[in-house]
């Protein structure tokens, strides 16, 4: 080789060594926080090795990224160039791992970790490659426009979003096909209710579901299984896989919006993009919102959909000449297609805002008077189609029941693995908001901050004052006349109008939900305002990593919420042939007691829609007690007076089917017995035998 061709390798080598060393360098921290996070994952879930491995992967990508970028090859592309560039290559590399880790576990001869730790050491060198030539390729001077600005403003906390659902809930519930883990709480109700809705031909209005719940008046609705979803893929049933459950791909979907709208919020007080990103994660870490999905007993899917409150917050908070009817309007009609709560709380901050934008000068009268009509006429053209209008009641007991402690904020609950329970009223499990403990510290900083006057507490002038109406209606809704302070608890005298409209909204609780997420907001902006650049970044990154940390429910589940083994088909009790033979022959499955969720109603309730019967047998959140009376009457009489329909199989309670037994009237080609501990009558079964 000439003196000249060994030159040009000489310079090249040398040209590529202070990269490839600072490469070096960052992915020895990128493997180790993979390693590091994938042990955490073996040792405290159910998590199995593989779908362990890949949440590890996309921790560690962050790292990697973030450490190629900003130190690797010190931002000589674009960001929003060489975000998409280099996942796509660390995306491959860990696909090659992934294949080589499952075939060494599969072989069986290798611990998980030493399997793991032998997958990660053969892609470096063609990772640093494919980043020093392709994904960071340095461009030249360059000038990021505000359309890359946009792009990644939403690519990065949406992966903050992607990454904490890995670890926080895991990717089995992304397979549609898999319905395990819809047991419990009141998912069985939300994944039936589509399952109904699915199978039964249209009606008018779109969002009846007749078959589930008969004279109860259903819809998808009372069902809670998200009319925003279940009416599009209604359409598309035919296409779709039985069993198909899009609740998994839905709480997905909400971990990236909740963390675009945090990162969107954070951004009105800063513009360092590092201090949003980590500020993201005490939104989308934040108990009182996850508690929807760990909690059986108020497992509620669409209720998780707070990203539409910090959208309805971004929306009211923002600069009001940024206001666009279109948003507002949007978001009104996505949060009543989604749930009512959620569409009370948006549609408050909705009026507050428009109030506003009209006492700013925003909006002229007419304008806001135009505003109003039209989201009022569609609000209630879409409510009419998602079947709010067609069964239920709009009132329920349970105000001043289910309601907010005073000291919710700062209570446990089960939740820290450092902070202690406070005693409290069992009923107030709905109005459960702890903050979560680095939210807590961070307040903690936030008020040292207050006393030293490095932060000032500005008291909102004019218009802005207006912002104090949502916020104390939320509290006093909460709170309610029932007043909690941990233990102790006082009832205040309250009319019966306002006891009336409080049921509207019986789970009260529920309605402090926005004012947590101020109060969170409101922390971080005093550190923000409070500490320097760099002191602000560390004290958000430790306090972010503590909130993740303590989540005690997430890392020490007293049994697999999600981690579940994956099914198809629900285990059932109902296992005598009767029950298909049955199945076969009857089209409707009524109970001679009618009424919200009965003993055995979703084991029942499945076996209904196998066979494509309607059923009485169902659970759903509002019901119309003058049509359950009457339901409930009905029964009482068919079975007085030996009065049954054909093409219908009953359910007895233990008085029905005595009064039945012992009832001389009784034609014996009707079957009275008792199937798998269930008491039935079959009418005309002409079947002795059984």
């Amino acid at each position: 080789m000439t003196d000249v061709g060994m030159a040009s390798v000489k310079g090249a080598v040398l040209a590529n060594a202070a990269p490839a060393a600072r490469f070096a360098v960052v992915g020895v921290a990128a493997t180790l926080t993979h390693l590091l996070v994938l042990w955490v994952l073996l040792e405290t879930t159910a998590l199995h090795v593989v779908p362990a491995n890949v949440c590890a992967f996309l921790i560690a990508f962050l790292v990697s990224f973030g450490g190629h970028y900003h130190f690797t090859f010190r931002k000589q592309t674009v960001l929003s160039r060489a975000l998409p560039r280099f996942f796509a290559v660390a995306a491959a590399g860990c696909l090659a791992n992934t294949v080589v880790l499952a075939a060494l576990v599969k072989a069986g001869v290798l611990s998980d970790m030493a399997a793991a730790a032998i997958a990660m050491a053969a892609i470096p060198a063609v990772t640093f490659v494919s980043a020093r030539f392709w994904a960071f390729r340095e461009t030249g001077a360059f000038k990021p426009s505000a359309k890359n600005d946009r792009l990644t403003d939403l690519a990065l906390p949406a992966a903050i979003g992607a990454v904490l659902f890995l670890i926080i809930v895991g990717p089995q519930i992304l397979d549609p096909t898999n319905i395990a883990w819809l047991q419990r709480g009141d998912s069985p109700q939300h994944y039936l209710g589509w399952a109904f809705f699915r199978d039964t031909p249209w009606s008018w209005p779109p969002g009846l579901n007749p078959r589930f719940g008969i004279e109860l008046g259903s819809s998808i609705v009372f069902s809670d299984s998200i009319p925003l979803i279940a009416i599009p893929l209604k359409a598309l049933s035919p296409l779709l896989p039985d069993p198909f459950q899009y609740f998994g791909l839905w709480i997905f979907a909400c971990f990236l919006l909740q963390a675009v709208f945090a990162f969107r919020l954070v951004s009105l007080f800063t513009d360092d993009r590092a201090q949003r990103l980590v500020a993201t994660v005490f939104f989308v870490a934040a108990p009182f919102s996850l508690f929807r999905l760990f909690n059986d007993t108020t497992f509620h899917m669409s209720l998780f959909g707070h990203f539409l409150i910090l959208a309805a917050l971004y929306g009211v908070l923002r600069p009001q000449a940024g206001r666009t009817t279109r948003y507002w309007l949007t978001l009104l009609c996505v949060s009543v297609l989604v749930h009512f709560y959620l569409f009370a709380m948006v549609g408050l901050f909705w009026i507050v805002g428009l109030r506003r934008a009209v006492a700013k000068q925003v909006l002229s009268t007419r304008q806001a008077v135009a505003e109003l009509g039209a989201a009022m006429g569609l609000v209630g053209v879409l409510g009419y189609l998602a079947g709010y209008f067609a069964g239920g009641s709009a009132k329920a007991g349970g105000f001043g029941v289910y309601k907010a402690n005073l000291l919710t904020m700062i209570d446990a609950n089960g939740w820290s693995h450092v902070l202690g329970d406070i005693a409290g009223s069992p009923q107030e499990v709905e109005g459960f908001n702890y903050m979560g403990l680095g939210t807590l510290m961070l307040g903690a900083v936030a008020l040292g901050l207050v006393i030293l006057r490095r932060v000032s507490i500005r008291k909102p002038q004019g218009a802005d004052r207006l912002l104090y109406i949502p916020v104390g209606l939320l509290l006093l809704t909460a709170v309610t006349h029932h007043i909690g302070l941990g233990s102790w608890q006082i009832e205040l005298p309250l009319i019966a109008p306002l006891v009336n409209l409080g049921e509207v909204v019986r789970a009260s609780g529920r309605m402090l939900w926005p004012v947590s997420y101020l109060v969170t907001l409101g922390v971080i902006f005093a550190v923000v305002k409070g500490l320097g650049r760099r002191p602000t970044t560390v004290v958000l990154g430790l306090a972010a990593v503590i909130q993740i940390a303590d989540l005690r429910p997430v890392w020490q589940p007293a049994e697999p919420k999600f981690a579940m083994p994956q099914a198809r088909h629900w285990p059932s009790p109902l296992v005598d042939p009767f029950w298909s033979l049955a199945g076969e022959r009857y089209r409707v499955l009524r109970t001679s007691r009618p009424q919200e969720q009965a003993g055995n109603w979703m084991v029942l309730a499945d076996l209904a829609r196998a066979h494509g019967m309607a059923t009485d047998i169902v659970y759903v959140a509002r019901v119309n007690h003058a049509d359950m009376k009457a339901n409930t009457a009905r029964a009482a009489a068919r079975i007085a007076e030996a009065d049954f329909e054909d093409d219908t199989l009953y359910i007895l309670d233990d008085a029905h089917f005595a009064q039945l037994r012992a009832d001389a009237r009784l034609d014996r080609r009707h079957l009275v017995a008792t199937v798998d501990g269930l008491h039935l009558l079959a009418p005309n079964w002409n079947q002795p035998s059984l």
